[in-house]
């Protein structure tokens, strides 16, 4: 399944011409999170009897909230405890 997502992402197949595009319509998504999104629309599509394409993975994208903002206060703690406690990497 990696492969067929991975493959899909951005082109025909989806109607994402570019990955900005894709980037743009997914902004607070992580990649595997991404990569869900383009596979449950190819679940959605071919389980429609539809072929996958740019409202297909719009649709999934709108139906599903990244970890960034269903866990965004806990990302913050986290943040805020690392700042504190944490060589940074920078």
């Amino acid at each position: 399944m990696r492969s067929a997502t991975s493959s899909c992402c951005c082109g025909p197949a989806t109607g994402f011409r570019s990955p900005a595009a894709l980037a743009e319509a997914t902004e607070g998504f992580s990649g595997s999170e991404i990569e869900e999104v383009v596979g449950s629309a190819l679940y959605s599509a071919f389980s429609g009897s539809r072929t996958l394409d740019t409202e297909a993975v719009r649709l999934e994208v709108d139906r599903t909230r990244p970890l960034s903002v269903t866990m965004a206060e806990r990302i913050d703690a986290l943040r805020a405890w690392a700042a504190e406690r944490a060589v940074s990497a920078n």
